[in-house]
């Protein structure tokens, strides 16, 4: 098995927020720095990004840093003992259900404390694989895991009480009504939902 050589490349003029172009594997990847991430994005353009969302991702992660830090433990003694296998993790739990390159997840692993998982999703493949290079760039897999499913799907199978999320971010291309009612139902009670489009947003 041959090793993935790196190379990068600053002789060429880059927008600002593109650090350098990388080379795995002889495929060209421009790294972008936001926050504490650095993330690689195929120069093919293959998967998604708007730098003009950044605002939105540190919005999110400074709503999601402030929940982390005084979760709410508004749980009935039935719930919090159907939890108790659950309860030597420390940490929340985290959804990005539309995850594109795996950015914002990887922003809230480097910079939310007291998180137990981030689970990094989108059912489109190109992103998923991207999403895998990133979360491993960033040496963030403790926290991090990629999935590859429909965004709705991979809510509705977290639905039951042990395997709720204590928070899920969405982040559409569009509305998000499509998605809110499988979000709604794999919040942990007192959980945080969050959703920011262009023209509306809610927390």
């Amino acid at each position: 098995m041959t090793e993935s050589v790196i190379c990068i490349d600053k002789s060429n003029e880059l927008p600002e927020n593109v650090d350098s172009l990388i080379y795995i594997d002889k495929t060209p990847f421009t790294a972008v720095t936001e926050g504490k991430a650095e993330v690689l994005f195929p120069s093919s353009h293959d998967v998604f990004y708007n730098p003009v969302q950044e605002f939105n991702r540190d919005l999110s992660i400074a709503v999601l840093k402030q929940f982390a830090l005084d979760p709410p433990k508004t749980k009935s003694k039935a719930k919090q003992a159907d939890s108790l296998e659950n309860s030597d993790i420390p940490g929340i739990s985290v959804l990005e259900a539309l995850s594109a390159s795996g950015l914002r997840a990887i922003r809230f692993a480097k910079e939310v404390p007291n998180l137990s998982k981030v689970l990094a999703n989108d059912r489109d493949t190109q992103a998923y694989l991207s999403i895998q290079r990133n979360i491993k760039h960033n040496k963030v897999e403790n926290i991090v895991q990629a999935t590859n499913e429909d965004a709705s799907l991979i809510m509705y199978k977290n639905r039951s009480y042990k395997d709720r999320f204590d928070a899920i971010d969405l982040d559409p291309y569009g509305t998000a009504a499509p998605f809110l009612d499988a979000a709604v139902q794999s919040v942990k009670d007192g959980g945080l939902l969050i959703d920011y489009v262009q023209n509306s947003h809610f927390m």
